[in-house]
Protein backbone atom coordinates (compact mmCIF):
# COMPACT_ATOMS: atom_id res chain seq x y z
CA UNK A 1 0.00 0.00 0.00
CA UNK A 2 2.92 2.33 0.70
CA UNK A 3 4.14 2.10 -2.88
CA UNK A 4 0.63 2.31 -4.23
CA UNK A 5 -0.15 5.76 -2.86
CA UNK A 6 2.64 7.64 -4.71
CA UNK A 7 1.70 5.88 -7.98
CA UNK A 8 -1.93 6.84 -7.45
CA UNK A 9 -0.94 10.47 -6.90
CA UNK A 10 1.41 10.41 -9.89
CA UNK A 11 -1.33 8.92 -12.08
CA UNK A 12 -3.82 11.59 -10.99
CA UNK A 13 -1.34 14.41 -11.67
CA UNK A 14 -0.35 12.87 -14.98
CA UNK A 15 -3.96 12.55 -16.16
CA UNK A 16 -4.68 16.14 -15.10
CA UNK A 17 -1.82 17.28 -17.36
CA UNK A 18 -3.17 15.09 -20.20
CA UNK A 19 -6.66 16.56 -19.87
CA UNK A 20 -5.28 20.11 -19.83
CA UNK A 21 -3.17 19.36 -22.90
CA UNK A 22 -6.15 17.95 -24.80
CA UNK A 23 -8.34 20.90 -23.81
CA UNK A 24 -5.63 23.34 -24.91
CA UNK A 25 -5.44 21.54 -28.23
CA UNK A 26 -9.21 21.80 -28.71
CA UNK A 27 -9.19 25.52 -28.05
CA UNK A 28 -6.27 26.31 -30.37
CA UNK A 29 -6.50 23.95 -33.34
CA UNK A 30 -7.44 26.00 -36.45
CA UNK A 31 -11.02 26.07 -37.62
CA UNK A 32 -11.93 23.54 -40.31
CA UNK A 33 -14.82 24.17 -42.67
CA UNK A 34 -15.99 20.62 -41.86
CA UNK A 35 -17.06 21.86 -38.43
CA UNK A 36 -19.83 24.11 -39.74
CA UNK A 37 -22.10 21.21 -40.66
CA UNK A 38 -22.08 19.70 -37.17
CA UNK A 39 -22.46 22.95 -35.23
CA UNK A 40 -25.20 24.26 -37.52
CA UNK A 41 -27.07 20.95 -37.39
CA UNK A 42 -26.86 20.87 -33.60
CA UNK A 43 -28.25 24.40 -33.36
CA UNK A 44 -31.12 23.61 -35.77
CA UNK A 45 -31.93 20.49 -33.74
CA UNK A 46 -31.93 22.53 -30.53
CA UNK A 47 -34.42 24.82 -32.29
CA UNK A 48 -36.84 21.96 -32.88
CA UNK A 49 -35.92 20.71 -36.37
CA UNK A 50 -35.05 17.10 -37.19
CA UNK A 51 -31.98 16.13 -39.22
CA UNK A 52 -32.65 14.71 -42.69
CA UNK A 53 -36.35 15.57 -42.57
CA UNK A 54 -36.03 19.33 -41.97
CA UNK A 55 -32.45 20.07 -42.98
CA UNK A 56 -29.64 18.21 -44.76
CA UNK A 57 -26.83 16.42 -43.01
CA UNK A 58 -24.25 14.22 -44.67
CA UNK A 59 -23.30 12.04 -41.72
CA UNK A 60 -24.84 9.69 -39.20
CA UNK A 61 -26.71 11.70 -36.56
CA UNK A 62 -25.42 10.88 -33.08
CA UNK A 63 -22.97 13.75 -32.71
CA UNK A 64 -25.72 16.10 -33.93
CA UNK A 65 -28.12 14.69 -31.33
CA UNK A 66 -25.55 15.24 -28.60
CA UNK A 67 -24.82 18.79 -29.81
CA UNK A 68 -28.52 19.52 -29.96
CA UNK A 69 -28.90 18.54 -26.32
CA UNK A 70 -25.86 20.59 -25.30
CA UNK A 71 -26.88 23.66 -27.33
CA UNK A 72 -30.34 23.70 -25.75
CA UNK A 73 -28.57 24.63 -22.51
CA UNK A 74 -26.40 27.45 -23.85
CA UNK A 75 -26.52 30.40 -26.23
CA UNK A 76 -23.00 29.77 -27.54
CA UNK A 77 -22.24 26.82 -29.78
CA UNK A 78 -18.59 26.61 -30.78
CA UNK A 79 -17.15 26.56 -27.26
CA UNK A 80 -19.37 23.76 -25.94
CA UNK A 81 -18.94 21.81 -29.18
CA UNK A 82 -15.16 21.83 -28.98
CA UNK A 83 -15.18 21.32 -25.22
CA UNK A 84 -17.31 18.20 -25.70
CA UNK A 85 -14.87 16.91 -28.33
CA UNK A 86 -12.00 17.60 -25.92
CA UNK A 87 -13.73 15.50 -23.27
CA UNK A 88 -14.14 12.65 -25.77
CA UNK A 89 -10.46 12.80 -26.74
CA UNK A 90 -9.31 13.03 -23.12
CA UNK A 91 -11.49 10.06 -22.15
CA UNK A 92 -9.94 8.08 -25.01
CA UNK A 93 -6.46 8.91 -23.68
CA UNK A 94 -7.58 7.92 -20.17
CA UNK A 95 -8.84 4.55 -21.40
CA UNK A 96 -5.60 3.96 -23.28
CA UNK A 97 -3.77 4.52 -19.98
CA UNK A 98 -6.17 2.18 -18.14
CA UNK A 99 -6.00 -0.61 -20.72
CA UNK A 100 -2.22 -0.42 -20.91
CA UNK A 101 -2.07 -0.65 -17.12
CA UNK A 102 -4.21 -3.81 -17.24
CA UNK A 103 -1.89 -5.50 -19.76
CA UNK A 104 1.05 -5.53 -17.31
CA UNK A 105 -0.49 -7.04 -14.18
CA UNK A 106 2.65 -8.99 -13.33
CA UNK A 107 4.96 -5.96 -13.42
CA UNK A 108 5.71 -3.53 -10.62
CA UNK A 109 3.44 -0.51 -10.22
CA UNK A 110 6.17 2.03 -11.07
CA UNK A 111 6.92 0.17 -14.31
CA UNK A 112 3.21 -0.17 -15.10
CA UNK A 113 2.85 3.58 -14.63
CA UNK A 114 5.78 4.35 -16.93
CA UNK A 115 4.49 2.07 -19.68
CA UNK A 116 0.89 3.30 -19.36
CA UNK A 117 1.96 6.93 -19.35
CA UNK A 118 4.21 6.31 -22.36
CA UNK A 119 1.32 4.81 -24.31
CA UNK A 120 -0.97 7.70 -23.36
CA UNK A 121 1.65 10.31 -24.27
CA UNK A 122 2.33 8.56 -27.58
CA UNK A 123 -1.35 9.05 -28.38
CA UNK A 124 -1.79 12.70 -27.47
CA UNK A 125 1.50 13.78 -29.07
CA UNK A 126 0.82 11.86 -32.28
CA UNK A 127 0.57 14.29 -35.25
CA UNK A 128 -2.71 12.82 -36.50
CA UNK A 129 -4.23 13.05 -33.02
CA UNK A 130 -2.99 16.64 -32.68
CA UNK A 131 -4.54 17.58 -36.02
CA UNK A 132 -7.88 15.86 -35.50
CA UNK A 133 -8.81 15.81 -31.82
CA UNK A 134 -10.84 18.59 -30.26
CA UNK A 135 -12.47 19.86 -33.43
CA UNK A 136 -16.25 19.97 -33.69
CA UNK A 137 -16.55 16.99 -36.02
CA UNK A 138 -17.34 13.30 -35.79
CA UNK A 139 -13.96 11.71 -35.13
CA UNK A 140 -13.41 11.90 -31.37
CA UNK A 141 -16.85 10.54 -30.42
CA UNK A 142 -16.93 7.24 -32.36
CA UNK A 143 -13.28 6.54 -31.53
CA UNK A 144 -14.05 6.92 -27.82
CA UNK A 145 -17.04 4.61 -28.18
CA UNK A 146 -14.96 1.84 -29.76
CA UNK A 147 -12.18 2.17 -27.17
CA UNK A 148 -14.88 1.95 -24.47
CA UNK A 149 -16.39 -1.09 -26.22
CA UNK A 150 -12.95 -2.70 -26.18
CA UNK A 151 -12.47 -2.05 -22.47
CA UNK A 152 -15.88 -3.52 -21.67
CA UNK A 153 -15.37 -6.57 -23.88
CA UNK A 154 -12.00 -7.38 -22.33
CA UNK A 155 -13.38 -6.78 -18.83
CA UNK A 156 -15.77 -9.70 -19.35
CA UNK A 157 -12.88 -12.13 -18.87
CA UNK A 158 -12.58 -11.26 -15.19
CA UNK A 159 -16.27 -10.77 -14.37
CA UNK A 160 -19.35 -12.97 -14.46
CA UNK A 161 -21.81 -13.07 -16.14
CA UNK A 162 -19.97 -12.25 -19.36
CA UNK A 163 -22.94 -11.56 -21.62
CA UNK A 164 -23.84 -8.26 -19.99
CA UNK A 165 -20.36 -6.92 -20.77
CA UNK A 166 -20.55 -8.21 -24.33
CA UNK A 167 -23.95 -6.57 -24.75
CA UNK A 168 -22.52 -3.32 -23.37
CA UNK A 169 -19.66 -3.50 -25.88
CA UNK A 170 -22.26 -4.04 -28.63
CA UNK A 171 -24.06 -0.91 -27.46
CA UNK A 172 -20.90 1.17 -27.76
CA UNK A 173 -20.02 -0.22 -31.19
CA UNK A 174 -23.58 0.60 -32.28
CA UNK A 175 -23.19 4.13 -30.91
CA UNK A 176 -19.93 4.50 -32.82
CA UNK A 177 -21.62 3.46 -36.07
CA UNK A 178 -24.41 5.93 -35.31
CA UNK A 179 -21.81 8.70 -35.10
CA UNK A 180 -19.80 7.75 -38.20
CA UNK A 181 -20.92 5.09 -40.65
CA UNK A 182 -17.51 3.53 -41.37
CA UNK A 183 -17.29 2.45 -37.72
CA UNK A 184 -19.88 -0.25 -38.40
CA UNK A 185 -16.87 -2.30 -39.55
CA UNK A 186 -15.52 -2.31 -35.99
CA UNK A 187 -18.08 -4.99 -35.15
CA UNK A 188 -15.98 -7.50 -37.12
CA UNK A 189 -13.11 -7.97 -34.60
CA UNK A 190 -15.57 -8.36 -31.71
CA UNK A 191 -17.60 -11.01 -33.53
CA UNK A 192 -14.38 -12.72 -34.59
CA UNK A 193 -13.11 -12.78 -31.00
CA UNK A 194 -16.36 -14.44 -29.93
CA UNK A 195 -16.05 -16.96 -32.76
CA UNK A 196 -12.52 -17.97 -31.78
CA UNK A 197 -13.37 -18.81 -28.17
CA UNK A 198 -12.55 -22.20 -26.70
CA UNK A 199 -14.29 -24.14 -24.00
CA UNK A 200 -17.12 -26.53 -23.18
CA UNK A 201 -20.45 -26.00 -24.97
CA UNK A 202 -18.58 -23.55 -27.17
CA UNK A 203 -21.21 -23.28 -29.90
CA UNK A 204 -23.98 -22.54 -27.42
CA UNK A 205 -21.73 -20.01 -25.73
CA UNK A 206 -20.82 -18.35 -29.03
CA UNK A 207 -24.45 -18.10 -30.10
CA UNK A 208 -25.41 -16.57 -26.78
CA UNK A 209 -22.62 -13.99 -27.02
CA UNK A 210 -23.31 -13.17 -30.68
CA UNK A 211 -26.92 -12.55 -29.70
CA UNK A 212 -25.89 -10.36 -26.75
CA UNK A 213 -23.54 -8.28 -28.91
CA UNK A 214 -26.14 -7.94 -31.69
CA UNK A 215 -28.84 -6.97 -29.19
CA UNK A 216 -26.64 -4.22 -27.80
CA UNK A 217 -25.81 -2.99 -31.29
CA UNK A 218 -29.50 -2.94 -32.22
CA UNK A 219 -30.56 -1.03 -29.11
CA UNK A 220 -27.89 1.61 -29.81
CA UNK A 221 -29.15 1.89 -33.40
CA UNK A 222 -32.77 2.70 -32.50
CA UNK A 223 -32.38 6.52 -32.59
CA UNK A 224 -30.97 6.56 -36.14
CA UNK A 225 -33.52 3.96 -37.21
CA UNK A 226 -36.26 6.32 -36.00
CA UNK A 227 -34.76 9.16 -38.05
CA UNK A 228 -34.57 6.85 -41.05
CA UNK A 229 -38.25 5.97 -40.69
CA UNK A 230 -39.13 9.68 -40.43
CA UNK A 231 -37.30 10.55 -43.68
CA UNK A 232 -35.93 7.44 -45.42
CA UNK A 233 -34.93 8.98 -48.75
CA UNK A 234 -33.31 12.00 -47.13
CA UNK A 235 -31.44 9.71 -44.71
CA UNK A 236 -30.10 7.60 -47.56
CA UNK A 237 -29.14 10.72 -49.50
CA UNK A 238 -27.13 12.13 -46.60
CA UNK A 239 -25.30 8.91 -45.76
CA UNK A 240 -24.88 7.26 -49.15
CA UNK A 241 -25.90 9.30 -52.19
CA UNK A 242 -24.04 12.43 -51.12
CA UNK A 243 -20.80 10.46 -50.79
CA UNK A 244 -21.13 9.32 -54.39
CA UNK A 245 -21.96 12.85 -55.57
CA UNK A 246 -18.95 14.20 -53.71
CA UNK A 247 -16.73 11.77 -55.62
CA UNK A 248 -18.37 12.94 -58.88
CA UNK A 249 -17.70 16.54 -57.89
CA UNK A 250 -14.03 15.76 -57.29
CA UNK A 251 -13.76 14.01 -60.65
CA UNK A 252 -15.26 17.04 -62.39
CA UNK A 253 -12.48 19.11 -60.85
CA UNK A 254 -9.90 16.56 -62.07
CA UNK A 255 -8.99 16.01 -58.43
CA UNK A 256 -6.69 12.97 -58.29
CA UNK A 257 -5.04 13.19 -54.87
CA UNK A 258 -6.50 10.46 -52.66
CA UNK A 259 -9.11 9.52 -55.28
CA UNK A 260 -7.92 6.28 -56.91
CA UNK A 261 -6.42 3.32 -55.10
CA UNK A 262 -2.99 4.45 -56.26
CA UNK A 263 -3.76 8.04 -55.26
CA UNK A 264 -4.83 6.90 -51.80
CA UNK A 265 -1.64 4.91 -51.46
CA UNK A 266 0.43 7.95 -52.38
CA UNK A 267 -1.56 10.06 -49.92
CA UNK A 268 -0.96 7.52 -47.13
CA UNK A 269 2.74 7.47 -47.98
CA UNK A 270 2.86 11.21 -47.32
CA UNK A 271 0.87 10.78 -44.09
CA UNK A 272 3.72 8.57 -42.92
CA UNK A 273 6.86 10.19 -44.29
CA UNK A 274 5.84 13.83 -43.83
CA UNK A 275 5.39 13.17 -40.11
CA UNK A 276 7.94 10.51 -39.09
CA UNK A 277 6.13 9.89 -35.79
CA UNK A 278 3.29 8.33 -37.80
CA UNK A 279 5.72 6.08 -39.65
CA UNK A 280 7.43 5.10 -36.41
CA UNK A 281 4.11 4.11 -34.82
CA UNK A 282 3.16 1.92 -37.79
CA UNK A 283 6.62 0.30 -37.84
CA UNK A 284 6.46 -0.45 -34.10
CA UNK A 285 3.01 -2.00 -34.55
CA UNK A 286 4.23 -4.14 -37.46
CA UNK A 287 7.41 -5.28 -35.71
CA UNK A 288 5.64 -6.17 -32.46
CA UNK A 289 2.89 -7.96 -34.41
CA UNK A 290 5.50 -10.05 -36.25
CA UNK A 291 7.37 -10.95 -33.06
CA UNK A 292 4.16 -11.81 -31.20
CA UNK A 293 2.91 -13.83 -34.15
CA UNK A 294 6.16 -15.79 -34.27
CA UNK A 295 5.95 -16.53 -30.54
CA UNK A 296 2.33 -17.65 -30.85
CA UNK A 297 3.33 -20.10 -33.58
CA UNK A 298 6.37 -21.29 -31.64
CA UNK A 299 4.37 -21.83 -28.46
CA UNK A 300 1.41 -23.21 -30.42
CA UNK A 301 -0.67 -20.83 -28.36
CA UNK A 302 -4.27 -19.84 -29.02
CA UNK A 303 -4.94 -16.32 -30.29
CA UNK A 304 -6.23 -14.40 -27.28
CA UNK A 305 -9.19 -12.01 -27.38
CA UNK A 306 -6.94 -9.01 -26.76
CA UNK A 307 -4.86 -9.77 -29.84
CA UNK A 308 -7.90 -10.39 -32.03
CA UNK A 309 -9.73 -7.26 -30.98
CA UNK A 310 -6.85 -4.79 -30.73
CA UNK A 311 -5.03 -5.99 -33.81
CA UNK A 312 -8.30 -6.40 -35.69
CA UNK A 313 -9.50 -2.91 -34.81
CA UNK A 314 -6.17 -1.38 -35.82
CA UNK A 315 -6.34 -3.08 -39.21
CA UNK A 316 -10.07 -2.57 -39.80
CA UNK A 317 -9.95 1.13 -38.95
CA UNK A 318 -6.79 1.60 -40.98
CA UNK A 319 -8.54 -0.05 -43.91
CA UNK A 320 -11.71 2.01 -43.42
CA UNK A 321 -9.60 5.17 -43.68
CA UNK A 322 -9.19 4.26 -47.35
CA UNK A 323 -12.94 3.68 -47.86
CA UNK A 324 -13.93 7.33 -48.21
CA UNK A 325 -13.04 9.19 -51.39
CA UNK A 326 -10.95 11.26 -51.40
CA UNK A 327 -8.63 10.43 -48.52
CA UNK A 328 -8.06 13.09 -45.87
CA UNK A 329 -5.56 13.28 -43.04
CA UNK A 330 -8.19 13.07 -40.29
CA UNK A 331 -9.48 9.74 -41.61
CA UNK A 332 -6.33 8.09 -40.24
CA UNK A 333 -7.15 9.24 -36.70
CA UNK A 334 -9.37 6.25 -35.88
CA UNK A 335 -6.69 3.53 -35.97
CA UNK A 336 -4.10 5.48 -33.95
CA UNK A 337 -5.29 4.46 -30.42
CA UNK A 338 -5.57 0.84 -31.53
CA UNK A 339 -2.16 0.77 -33.19
CA UNK A 340 -0.79 1.92 -29.83
CA UNK A 341 -2.87 -0.51 -27.77
CA UNK A 342 -2.13 -3.45 -30.06
CA UNK A 343 1.61 -2.70 -29.92
CA UNK A 344 1.54 -2.35 -26.14
CA UNK A 345 -0.41 -5.58 -25.73
CA UNK A 346 2.03 -7.32 -28.08
CA UNK A 347 4.90 -6.11 -25.89
CA UNK A 348 3.13 -7.48 -22.80
CA UNK A 349 2.74 -10.81 -24.56
CA UNK A 350 6.45 -11.19 -25.28
CA UNK A 351 7.55 -9.52 -22.02
CA UNK A 352 10.12 -11.41 -19.98
CA UNK A 353 11.00 -9.06 -17.09
CA UNK A 354 13.84 -11.20 -15.70
CA UNK A 355 15.86 -11.27 -18.91
CA UNK A 356 17.81 -8.72 -20.90
CA UNK A 357 14.96 -8.65 -23.43
CA UNK A 358 12.56 -7.53 -20.75
CA UNK A 359 14.99 -4.94 -19.40
CA UNK A 360 15.46 -3.56 -22.91
CA UNK A 361 11.70 -3.15 -23.31
CA UNK A 362 11.47 -1.43 -19.93
CA UNK A 363 14.27 0.91 -20.97
CA UNK A 364 12.49 1.64 -24.22
CA UNK A 365 9.31 2.53 -22.31
CA UNK A 366 11.28 4.93 -20.11
CA UNK A 367 12.87 6.60 -23.14
CA UNK A 368 9.49 6.90 -24.87
CA UNK A 369 7.91 8.32 -21.72
CA UNK A 370 10.65 10.92 -21.29
CA UNK A 371 10.75 11.90 -24.97
CA UNK A 372 6.97 12.26 -25.25
CA UNK A 373 6.74 14.01 -21.90
CA UNK A 374 9.39 16.57 -22.82
CA UNK A 375 7.69 17.12 -26.18
CA UNK A 376 4.39 17.80 -24.43
CA UNK A 377 5.65 20.01 -21.61
CA UNK A 378 7.91 22.05 -23.90
CA UNK A 379 5.03 23.16 -26.12
CA UNK A 380 5.12 26.94 -26.33
CA UNK A 381 1.36 27.56 -26.16
CA UNK A 382 0.60 26.52 -22.57
CA UNK A 383 0.18 30.18 -21.66
CA UNK A 384 -2.87 30.34 -23.90
CA UNK A 385 -4.86 28.57 -21.19
CA UNK A 386 -4.85 31.94 -19.38
CA UNK A 387 -5.67 33.89 -22.57
CA UNK A 388 -9.16 32.96 -23.80
CA UNK A 389 -9.00 35.61 -26.55
CA UNK A 390 -6.62 33.27 -28.36
CA UNK A 391 -9.10 30.39 -28.29
CA UNK A 392 -10.71 29.62 -31.63
CA UNK A 393 -14.26 29.25 -30.17
CA UNK A 394 -13.93 32.65 -28.45
CA UNK A 395 -12.69 34.27 -31.68
CA UNK A 396 -15.62 32.71 -33.55
CA UNK A 397 -18.01 34.15 -30.97
CA UNK A 398 -16.42 37.59 -31.23
CA UNK A 399 -16.91 37.53 -35.00
CA UNK A 400 -20.51 36.47 -34.48
CA UNK A 401 -21.10 39.44 -32.19
CA UNK A 402 -19.61 41.74 -34.82
CA UNK A 403 -21.98 40.30 -37.42
CA UNK A 404 -24.89 41.02 -35.11
CA UNK A 405 -23.80 44.63 -34.65
CA UNK A 406 -23.43 45.23 -38.38
CA UNK A 407 -26.31 43.18 -39.74
CA UNK A 408 -28.91 43.56 -37.05
CA UNK A 409 -31.40 40.79 -36.57
CA UNK A 410 -32.33 38.49 -39.43
CA UNK A 411 -30.81 35.70 -41.46
CA UNK A 412 -27.29 35.57 -42.84
CA UNK A 413 -26.68 33.85 -46.16
CA UNK A 414 -23.32 32.09 -45.88
CA UNK A 415 -21.43 28.83 -46.36
CA UNK A 416 -19.89 29.40 -42.89
CA UNK A 417 -22.93 29.22 -40.57
CA UNK A 418 -20.98 28.96 -37.30
CA UNK A 419 -20.39 32.72 -37.23
CA UNK A 420 -23.98 34.01 -37.53
CA UNK A 421 -25.03 31.26 -35.13
CA UNK A 422 -22.48 32.56 -32.60
CA UNK A 423 -24.01 36.01 -32.96
CA UNK A 424 -27.54 34.73 -32.41
CA UNK A 425 -28.48 35.36 -36.04
CA UNK A 426 -30.53 33.09 -38.24
CA UNK A 427 -29.16 30.95 -41.06
CA UNK A 428 -30.72 29.06 -43.95
CA UNK A 429 -31.44 25.43 -43.18
CA UNK A 430 -30.65 24.47 -46.80
CA UNK A 431 -27.03 25.50 -46.15
CA UNK A 432 -26.70 23.67 -42.83
CA UNK A 433 -23.87 21.57 -44.26
CA UNK A 434 -21.87 24.68 -45.15
CA UNK A 435 -20.16 24.27 -48.54
CA UNK A 436 -20.70 20.53 -48.91
CA UNK A 437 -24.27 20.03 -50.15
CA UNK A 438 -24.03 23.42 -51.93
CA UNK A 439 -21.16 22.29 -54.13
CA UNK A 440 -22.87 19.07 -55.29
CA UNK A 441 -26.36 20.61 -55.62
CA UNK A 442 -25.91 21.42 -59.35
CA UNK A 443 -25.61 17.65 -59.94
CA UNK A 444 -29.19 17.20 -58.69
CA UNK A 445 -32.46 18.01 -60.39
CA UNK A 446 -34.64 20.81 -59.03
CA UNK A 447 -37.09 18.23 -57.72
CA UNK A 448 -34.33 16.35 -55.91
CA UNK A 449 -33.01 19.54 -54.36
CA UNK A 450 -36.43 20.33 -52.93
CA UNK A 451 -36.84 16.80 -51.62
CA UNK A 452 -33.42 16.72 -49.95
CA UNK A 453 -33.64 20.33 -48.69
CA UNK A 454 -30.57 21.30 -50.72
CA UNK A 455 -29.88 24.70 -52.29
CA UNK A 456 -28.09 25.42 -55.57
CA UNK A 457 -26.95 28.76 -56.98
CA UNK A 458 -29.74 28.47 -59.56
CA UNK A 459 -32.29 28.43 -56.72
CA UNK A 460 -31.16 31.62 -54.98
CA UNK A 461 -33.64 34.01 -56.54
CA UNK A 462 -36.71 31.83 -55.99
CA UNK A 463 -35.69 30.67 -52.52
CA UNK A 464 -34.80 34.14 -51.22
CA UNK A 465 -37.62 36.07 -52.90
CA UNK A 466 -39.87 35.85 -49.83
CA UNK A 467 -37.09 35.33 -47.31
CA UNK A 468 -34.19 37.68 -48.20
CA UNK A 469 -31.08 37.70 -46.02
CA UNK A 470 -30.23 40.60 -43.73
CA UNK A 471 -26.58 40.05 -44.64
CA UNK A 472 -24.33 37.84 -46.74
CA UNK A 473 -20.99 36.60 -45.37
CA UNK A 474 -18.25 35.41 -47.73
CA UNK A 475 -14.50 34.82 -47.64
CA UNK A 476 -14.00 31.71 -45.54
CA UNK A 477 -14.05 29.45 -48.62
CA UNK A 478 -11.41 31.51 -50.44
CA UNK A 479 -8.82 28.73 -50.35
CA UNK A 480 -11.12 25.87 -51.25
CA UNK A 481 -12.29 24.47 -54.57
CA UNK A 482 -15.12 26.11 -56.46
CA UNK A 483 -17.49 24.74 -59.07
CA UNK A 484 -14.78 24.50 -61.72
CA UNK A 485 -11.16 23.41 -61.95
CA UNK A 486 -8.81 26.10 -60.62
CA UNK A 487 -11.72 28.18 -59.32
CA UNK A 488 -10.50 28.74 -55.76
CA UNK A 489 -13.18 30.38 -53.65
CA UNK A 490 -15.67 30.08 -56.49
CA UNK A 491 -18.34 28.51 -54.31
CA UNK A 492 -19.08 31.94 -52.84
CA UNK A 493 -19.24 33.82 -56.15
CA UNK A 494 -23.02 33.29 -56.57
CA UNK A 495 -23.57 34.75 -53.09
CA UNK A 496 -21.60 37.88 -53.97
CA UNK A 497 -23.41 38.15 -57.32
CA UNK A 498 -26.72 38.06 -55.46
CA UNK A 499 -25.49 40.73 -53.03
CA UNK A 500 -24.45 43.09 -55.85
CA UNK A 501 -27.62 42.50 -57.81
CA UNK A 502 -29.84 43.31 -54.83
CA UNK A 503 -28.01 46.39 -53.60
CA UNK A 504 -26.13 45.12 -50.59
CA UNK A 505 -23.13 47.12 -49.35
CA UNK A 506 -19.79 45.42 -48.74
CA UNK A 507 -18.03 45.76 -45.37
CA UNK A 508 -14.54 44.24 -45.02
CA UNK A 509 -13.96 42.27 -41.84
CA UNK A 510 -10.80 41.02 -40.19
CA UNK A 511 -10.59 37.86 -38.16
CA UNK A 512 -7.65 35.89 -36.74
CA UNK A 513 -9.51 32.79 -37.90
CA UNK A 514 -8.43 33.29 -41.51
CA UNK A 515 -5.83 35.17 -43.53
CA UNK A 516 -8.30 35.57 -46.40
CA UNK A 517 -10.32 38.72 -46.97
CA UNK A 518 -13.72 38.39 -45.35
CA UNK A 519 -16.64 40.47 -46.54
CA UNK A 520 -20.04 41.09 -44.97
CA UNK A 521 -22.64 42.39 -47.40
CA UNK A 522 -25.40 44.28 -45.60
CA UNK A 523 -28.51 46.13 -46.69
Amino acid sequence: MGAFQPILIASAVFMAVVWLAVFKQAMLVPLSHDEHQFVAAGRLLAGGMLPYRDFPTNHMPYLILLYGAAFSLTQTSMLPARAVSAVFAALTATLVFHLTWSFFRDSSRPLRFIISAAGCLTLITNPIFAYTSGRAWNHDLPTLFVVAATALFLHRQSTKPTNKWIMASGVFVGLAAGARLTYVLTAIPFLLAISLQRGDSVWKQRASQWLAFGAGFFVASLPWIALFVAAPRQFLFGNLTYQSLNTDYRELLSHRVGETLLGKGVYFFHVLVDKPANLLLLLIFAIVALIAGFMILRRRAWLESEAVILGGLALVLLGSAFAATPSWYQYFYAPVPFLILAAVYGVSFVWQPGMSWGRALAGGAVVLFLASGVSLISQSDWGSLREPDKWVPVQAHQLGEELLQRAGHGKVLTLSPIFPIEGGLGTYRELATGPFSWRVAPLLTERQRREFVVLSYSDLETTLRNDPPAAILVGFEAGNEGFELGDKGGLEDPLEDYARKHGYTAWPLKSPLTAAEVTLWVR
